[in-house]
């Protein structure tokens, strides 16, 4: 994901990174008309201006006549006009430099990193545009700019609206180069938002579309998109694969574009290593990460600093994970200077633990716990942010379907009132009722339709964040009690080595004890939110672990069957599924009063079948019902019900209690 980010960042740095401005001009107003007219003048000059060879002739890279730019500096005022600049209308003269002047200004804002302000600059130069068809600048620079500043806001939603409409326009004129842009953009935000299979169709589209223009840079950048992508579905030989393909398509071409072959190999490189530590194959890591610190030595000025810190964390990483701790500390420091300069949390965050367990191999306790409080307290920062991007990020997705559901229903009802003018001109006043009369009906069929699939998607989305939430704070309960339980066993350590005269202490030892207690304790508090085994394993060995459980603690044996199981469901399934099975093992335990039970799952082609069984005290299934009582069961009916499955429960006083579910897929 960062390298797709960075990729659009490179597309449009050129813009705020040359573009200059007029400082002290800012006023209340969009822009100044001074500024205005010095824009209308370089424009009126620009004939003469190329003529004498004043203007920087610089080629975008767009096959299209006229996509053509031109460039130079005068006063420290950098000003770019394409080629179709030159055949501009009088009329449109004045409107052009105004909106060149209000691009020019959005780098006053983008410095001070008040990008709302910044956005709304680019919103009224892009209004210009439209208004008055200038493609090159809406879809090379101001759309691009744009979206440059809606990601470093975190402002998606406006993200996802200006890269929609780009890539529309793009592909209404021709313009294939950016058409393959906006697709990695629209690509990029759908994985930021987790739609992983509307990312993939995005990062192909941009892979053919640059595939066909035979653009080495961009199908580069999207085939390191789709590895983001393959590592994001945890499918890490597929990321392999994509990278490697990746460096074999820089390797074709001496240049290529933004970044050079030489840099490309250490970024490939050190992606490689990340996903080999991903699998847990570090062998394979270690000479990727040094390959890429070796290229990055040689060739320092050619890579950036964000590129650059993370090869050094992650190479301290994984000298850490092989017992070099001398080594990690070194890198760490090194990248943890660069991401000081850059002001980059996450590299520092990221520093601060490779030093803590480096520290701590070294048996360095004081500098071990120093760090360790110094990640904590910056995980935890960084995590509550997040939290809260990720809530926008949410609500920004919800927004989005919203409002293509309403186009849609806009283009809908224009086409229908269409076709029922027509039938009026044609048909009798007879017919003409009978249509609209089934029109209506027809309408309102739909409409019960649309209602019953947002049910269902409000469902599905409500489930997800649930579980997203049980995720992260079984994740937040593990890593900052961990962490600070972890520090604690640091300490006691220390006092340990340094007074040997403890060993034989009670009071001291059962201290130690304690903490042992405290952290197998937290371990079970995290997993009874959301077991580790489910996710990494999936959903046989969490319900095979969850019966042992309950059969070693709770006096009551859990027999566990499956049956076809051989490979993992899809994820939410596999949730739903052990979610049911452990409402209706917690049934037995609080009430059955049973000493057996057994829990089968059985898989067919269209569906899945829960069955669980228990000799308990058994009740009165009608009379539950008629009450509405048993918040446990309500809860599984509710469930199997949005999941369109059926329940039945065969029951009654002093018999035992058998459910059976069938879960359809989706």
């Amino acid at each position: 994901m960062l390298s797709a980010l960075k990729f659009i960042y490179s597309l449009t740095g050129g813009l705020f990174i040359c573009m200059g401005t007029l400082r002290g001009q800012v006023k209340d107003s969009l822009v100044s008309q001074e500024l205005v007219d010095l824009f209308l003048k370089q424009l009126d000059s620009l004939p003469s201006l190329i003529a004498d060879g004043k203007m920087q002739r610089i080629h975008s890279g767009c096959l299209l006549p006229g996509h053509i730019e031109y460039h130079r500096v005068v006063n420290g005022i950098h000003y770019y006009f394409p080629d179709d600049a030159l055949r501009l209308d009088k009329r449109k003269r004045p409107g052009y430099a105004r909106m060149h002047a209000i691009k020019n200004q959005t780098l006053y804002y983008y410095e001070k990193k008040e990008y709302t302000k910044a956005i709304r600059l680019f919103e009224a130069a892009l209004q210009i545009a439209k208004e008055n068809k200038f493609y090159f600048e809406e879809l090379h620079n101001l759309r691009p700019g744009l979206n440059n500043n809606c990601f470093l806001s975190g402002d998606f939603e406006t993200a996802m609206r200006v890269s929609t409409e780009g890539l529309a326009t793009a592909e209404m004129i021709g313009d294939k180069k950016q058409a393959a842009h906006f697709n990695n953009a629209i690509g990029c935000i759908h994985l930021k938002l987790g739609n992983h299979p509307d990312a993939r169709r995005y990062f192909t589209n941009e892979l053919k579309g640059a595939k066909e223009l035979r653009d080495t840079s961009t199908t580069g950048h999207a085939l390191l998109n789709l590895a983001d992508l393959a590592v994001a579905e945890k499918d890490y030989d597929k990321a392999i694969a994509y990278l490697d393909e990746a460096l074999m398509t820089y390797r074709s071409k001496k240049s290529s574009g933004t970044f050079t072959p030489v840099e490309r190999e250490g970024y490939i490189a050190n992606k490689k290593a990340s996903v080999f530590k991903l699998k847990g194959d570090h062998k394979k890591a270690m000479p990727l990460v040094l390959t890429a610190l070796a290229i990055l030595r040689e060739n320092e000025a050619a890579f950036n600093a964000y590129d650059k810190a993370e090869i050094y964390i992650n190479t301290a990483d994984i000298y850490n994970h092989v017992l070099l701790p001398d080594s990690a500390i070194l890198f760490s420091q090194k990248g943890m200077e660069i991401a000081r300069s850059i002001i980059h949390r996450e590299f520092m965050r990221d520093a601060y633990e490779q030093l803590a367990i480096a520290y701590s191999q070294k048996h360095d306790f004081p500098k071990a716990f120093t760090y360790q409080k110094l990640f904590t307290k910056l995980k935890d920062s960084i995590a509550e942010e997040t939290n809260q991007r990720e809530i926008y990020q949410r609500e920004a997705a919800l927004q989005l379907e919203l409002q293509r559901q309403m186009q849609q229903s806009t283009l809908q009802r224009q086409r229908t009132w269409r076709n029922i003018i027509i039938g009026i001109a044609v048909l009798s006043i007879v017919m003409v009722i009978f249509l609209y009369n089934r029109y209506r009906l027809k309408q309102k069929n739909r409409y019960q339709k649309e209602l019953n699939r947002q049910q269902i998607e409000l469902f599905n989305a409500i489930a997800a964040t649930q579980e997203q939430e049980r995720k992260r704070i079984a994740q937040d309960i593990h890593d900052s009690l961990g962490s600070i339980l972890s520090a604690a066993k640091l300490k006691m350590a220390e006092v340990k080595d340094n007074k040997p005269e403890l060993s034989g202490d009670e009071k001291f030892i059962s201290g130690i004890n304690l903490l042992d207690e405290a952290s197998s304790e937290l371990r079970n508090i995290s997993h009874n939110i959301m077991p580790a085994t489910l996710s990494k394993l999936g959903l046989v060995p969490a319900l095979k672990n969850l019966a042992e459980k309950i059969s070693t603690h709770k006096g009551l044996q859990v027999h566990f069957i499956a049956h076809e199981l051989d490979s993992r469901l899809e994820e939410q399934t596999e949730i739903s599924v052990y979610r049911i099975v452990l409402e209706l093992i917690n049934n037995v335990v609080k009430h059955a009063a049973a000493t057996k039970a057994t829990v089968q799952l059985i898989k067919y082609p269209d569906h899945i079948n829960i069955t669980v069984e228990d000799n308990g005290k058994g009740f009165d299934a009608v009379k539950m019902n008629e009450e509405k009582t048993g918040i446990g069961l309500g809860n599984v009916m509710a469930r199997v019900e949005y999941l369109k499955g059926k329940l039945d429960i065969d029951t009654m006083p002093g018999k035992g209690t058998t459910v059976v579910v069938d879960i359809p897929f989706a």
